[in-house]
């Protein structure tokens, strides 16, 4: 069995947590990674590559450049359009989260059990609701891709974490020759 994983080293590979101002969010985050990668089977998560096409890129750099490119996003939609209001610390915590699932659905060798039964994202999610992160956030993780859900994304934190992660996932296909995935 693995080791405990501490909460120091989850805020050290996704500083980004130091943004949410809700300490207790913040803390149910950290919950959720830490569980996740003590049941998966990676000893360590910056081994974890961003999916089965691109290895040369950790699933912790794309989840950064998500949760960094929807931050920029976000201030950007509330600094020029009025009465756009998001909700920064939903946003951070779902982009952070939505693909924790990925250490539990893929190894080395290919997809778990899990992987190949359960649509992505959803052992995250059940995470979330476990730690008792609100709706939103879960909404987020089980929105922020096709592969997750038919269903688009409800709310404006939704709709940024699933174009962040299109878009960062998308300047990784051109630069590594891969096929561009675009949007809904």
């Amino acid at each position: 069995m693995k080791s405990m994983v501490s909460a120091e080293l989850i805020r050290e590979l996704f500083p980004e947590v130091d943004e949410i101002r809700d300490p207790d969010l913040a803390a149910k985050v950290v919950q959720v990674w830490r569980r996740v990668w003590e049941e998966s089977l990676w000893d360590d998560l910056r081994d974890v590559p961003k999916n089965d096409q691109i290895h040369d890129v950790s699933l912790v750099q794309h989840v950064r450049g998500v949760t960094q490119g929807a931050i920029a996003m976000a201030r950007i939609a509330m600094d020029l359009y009025p009465g756009v209001e998001i909700d920064l610390d939903t946003l951070i915590a779902g982009a952070l989260l939505h693909d924790a699932s990925k250490p539990l659905e893929g190894t080395r060798s290919g997809k778990t059990p899990a992987g190949k039964l359960l649509p992505h994202g959803y052992l995250a999610a059940h995470m979330a609701l476990q730690a008792g992160l609100p709706n939103e956030v879960v909404h987020i993780i089980l929105t922020h891709s096709k592969g997750s859900s038919a269903v688009p994304p409800k709310t404006y934190e939704g709709l940024i974490v699933h174009y962040a992660d299109y878009c960062d996932s998308d300047v990784l296909n051109i630069r590594f020759g891969h096929k561009i995935l675009l949007s809904y």
